[in-house]
C-alpha cells in the first residue's frame, strides 16, 4: 500500500471476539432482546475486502501523484494496479477488466476525474493522505 494509506478495518478482531462472546452469553442484551442471528462471511470475503482497500489505496495514489504533477510515481501507482491482475485474488474480482478500462486506463495528467465515481465508495482511511487533503 503507497505511505499513508491504511486498512479500512474498524475493529480489531480480539474486539469482534469479545462482542461475539458476550452476544452469545446474553449479557449485553436489553430486557426483553432476543439473540442475534449469526452470520457467516464467504470463504475470501476478508481477503476481498482488503483487496478492494488496496485498489482504492493505489488508485488514489494515482490520482494525487498525476494531479501534483508527479507523472513517474502516478504511472508506478498505475501499474500496481494492473499487477493485481496476475494476484489469485483477481478471482474475486471478475469485473476487474471492466475497473482497469473505466477508472485507471483513462488517467493522466490533468484527467483524474474519472477516477472519482469509484473513489467517492472506499474507505477513508485506505486513500492516501494526498488525496484525502483535496
Amino acid at each position: 500500500m503507497p505511505p499513508g494509506s491504511t486498512w479500512g478495518l474498524n475493529e480489531a478482531f480480539p474486539e469482534l471476539e469479545s462482542q461475539i462472546s458476550a452476544l452469545e452469553s446474553g449479557d449485553d442484551l436489553p430486557d426483553g432482546a432476543s439473540q442475534p442471528t449469526k452470520v457467516w462471511y464467504e470463504e475470501g470475503y476478508f481477503k476481498a475486502k482488503m483487496a478492494l482497500d488496496w485498489q482504492c489505496a493505489w488508485l488514489s495514489e494515482a490520482v494525487s501523484q498525476y494531479d501534483l504533477g508527479n507523472v513517474e510515481d502516478a504511472e508506478y501507482a498505475v501499474a500496481q494496479l494492473r499487477s493485481f491482475e496476475d494476484n489469485p485474488l483477481v478471482s474475486h474480482f471478475p469485473d476487474y477488466g471492466f475497473y482497469l478500462a473505466t477508472y485507471v486506463d483513462p488517467l493522466g495528467p490533468g484527467d483524474t476525474s474519472v477516477a472519482a465515481d469509484t473513489l467517492r465508495y472506499c474507505s477513508t482511511a485506505s486513500l492516501v493522505p494526498a488525496y484525502r487533503e483535496q
